[in-house]
């Protein structure tokens, strides 16, 4: 028992959570400090001194990716940054806190690479166990609330998690595909049937967030294992489940969406023009984005937002990664950016890991409708899902 206690305390599980207590920005210390960024910054440490003082620098492709990335992002702020003094654009406060997060984010990718070459499952069941422990609070809250006769969902698309509702939905979109994973991993059926009620629980959670983007990731990744099969029965049942409880859930909002799609093909076939749809604000936001980046296409803008939803340089996010990234480093660092993806899913997809293949490509397009980048979760579920997929063997679960 102690043993098994023990595998579970390691660097790569304190980095894991420290990811999901990052997305969890309502945890303050002293009303300053988020307590996921002060454990990102110790374990940044860590690695740091790790890699210096005991292991020998061994680069891969992916770390020398992530190099370039923090170089170009660095180039970005000396050559950007006087194209929008010279345009007299005002760059946000916190802007630079968002910067110096992306940065600090691929120094810690970047020195975590140098130190493993491979996770452990124990880590998925770790990522499992939060993803359990924080239904478990949801739940909790439903239940008081029920109780109390008190309306739990005061607190606007469960934003009681995060100053962002956003973050939250972002944290719990890898959910259902690791569940679904283990499920396919795990051979005793009493843990398996607890996975896949965890798994229902998650999608009626996605529901409570309220999050578009969420819902559309969420189908683009199932859709090929459903389309190919590559599911195993049992996790084909929860699935159907999954199906039935979504279709409940959503119906009304699959409706309006689909109402909403109509409008906006009507609208943009002759002309992109303004719609008060958020669709159509995003697609504006986009276009103000790519202008935005014709300013200074080769390195970018440096620190800020340049996008807007009437005009280019109205401090404004694009609302899209690819784009933000393009403001943000230039045609440089986004060329960088997707091939740090190319090689992750390249070798996702090679490995026949169906699971962590469908949750990288869900992840890639929740962020083509926000900003992510500057989240430690976002790229780690990546290097978690590869790093996995490097592992010879995945040891059988214990019982």
């Amino acid at each position: 028992m102690r043993e098994r206690i023990l595998q579970y305390l390691n660097l790569t599980n304190f980095v894991i959570a420290a990811c999901v207590l990052s997305l969890c920005s309502k945890l303050y210390i002293m009303s300053v400090f988020r307590i996921g960024d002060l454990l990102l910054l110790f374990a940044l440490v860590l690695l740091a001194g790790k890699t210096i003082i005991i292991n020998p620098i061994k680069q891969n492709a992916l770390s020398e990716i992530i190099l370039l990335l923090i170089i170009s992002c660095l180039i970005s702020i000396f050559l950007g940054t006087p194209v929008t003094h010279f345009l007299d654009v005002l760059i946000l406060p916190n802007m630079l806190h968002d910067t110096l997060s992306i940065l600090l984010t691929l120094l810690l990718a970047f020195f975590f690479l140098l130190n493993y070459k491979t996770i452990n499952i124990t880590n998925i069941y770790f990522i499992a166990g939060i993803y359990i422990i924080i239904e478990i609070i949801v739940f909790c809250f439903m239940f008081s609330g029920l109780i109390t006769r008190l309306n739990w969902l005061d607190s606007p698309r469960l934003s009681f998690f995060s100053a962002n509702p956003n973050q939250f939905a972002l944290l719990m979109l890898p959910a259902p595909f690791l569940f679904i994973f283990l499920m396919d991993e795990i051979k005793n059926i009493f843990c398996r049937g607890v996975l896949g009620i965890f798994f229902l629980l998650t999608i009626y959670i996605g529901y409570l967030i309220k999050s578009d983007a969420l819902y559309f990731a969420w189908i683009v990744g199932f859709y090929p294992w459903i389309k190919k099969g590559l599911f195993n029965r049992f996790s084909m049942f929860f699935l159907f489940l999954a199906v039935l409880v979504a279709f409940t859930l959503y119906s009304d909002v699959i409706i309006q969406q689909i109402d909403v799609l109509l409008k906006l093909i009507n609208k943009y076939i002759v002309f992109i023009g303004v719609n008060k749809g958020q669709g159509s604000d995003r697609i504006q936001r986009w276009i103000n984005a790519i202008i935005a980046v014709s300013y200074s296409p080769l390195w970018g803008l440096g620190p800020g937002t340049y996008s807007g939803a009437k005009a280019p340089f109205l401090q404004g996010e694009a609302h899209n990664t690819l784009l933000d990234i393009a403001m943000y480093g230039g045609i440089l660092s986004l060329i960088l950016f997707i091939y740090f993806f190319v090689i992750i899913v390249r070798k996702l997809f090679r490995d026949g890991h169906a699971s962590l293949l469908m949750m990288s490509v869900s992840l890639l397009v929740f962020s083509m409708f926000h900003y992510t980048l500057r989240q430690p979760f976002f790229i780690f579920m990546f290097l978690f899902a590869y790093l996995l997929s490097r592992t010879e063997k995945i040891q059988e679960s214990p019982n």
